[in-house]
């Protein structure tokens, strides 16, 4: 696995409080290498196959229907709380997921625990991830605040019904990965 250290780099020093941009979210995506899994082990490194983000939606590509599930920075990951928000310039909602409960999502009071964040403009889309199309896996060591950038795997939203977004995300980068379903408020900024 090779460390985002960049990507840590260029959040924490150029973007201040708040989320990044997304062009730096790009740029910072840029010294990613390729992650193959084999299609059909259950093992936890498996998120899919070599046919990952492929469009015929071929077993190695396919969302699980259950909720978002994996392993961030060596820890369980079940969903359980996050919400979406209108902060880019371009009409893009930050989305961050969280395995933490939260009663007030959009208050955007988590904790420190690893979350997974990612971009979408919230209408309906079925892609591969890839270097312009990327999510991150939060997380904090003893060095400081990590972000590891995944560009395998495959995003799907649904859309927004009400006030609410839903989607499924399959993503594998080193020792991270998830796959499964996900519903997220778009709370204002």
């Amino acid at each position: 696995m090779i460390r985002i250290t960049i990507a840590a780099t260029i959040f924490l020093m150029s973007c201040g409080p708040g989320p990044p941009s997304k062009d730096r979210v790009e740029n910072a995506a840029t010294n990613v290498s390729p992650n193959n899994v084999s299609p059909n082990n259950a093992s936890p490194n498996n998120m899919g196959g070599t046919n990952v983000g492929t469009s015929n939606n071929t077993p190695g590509d396919s969302i699980l229907e259950q909720p978002l599930t994996g392993v961030v920075a060596g820890s369980a990951f079940v969903f359980a709380s996050g919400f979406a928000m209108d902060l880019f310039e371009d009409g893009e909602l930050w989305i961050e997921l969280h395995s933490t409960p939260n009663d007030e999502p959009c208050a955007r009071n988590f904790d420190a625990a690893p979350h997974i964040i990612l971009s979408a403009t919230g209408e309906p889309e079925d892609g591969p991830l890839g270097l312009a199309n990327n999510i991150t896996f939060a997380y904090d060591e003893d060095d400081g605040a990590m972000n590891d950038i995944a560009t395998k795997g495959r995003l799907v939203i649904d859309g927004i019904q009400g006030e609410v977004l839903s989607g499924g995300l399959r993503a594998t980068m080193g020792d991270h990965h998830v796959n499964g379903t996900f519903a997220v408020p778009v709370c204002s900024p």
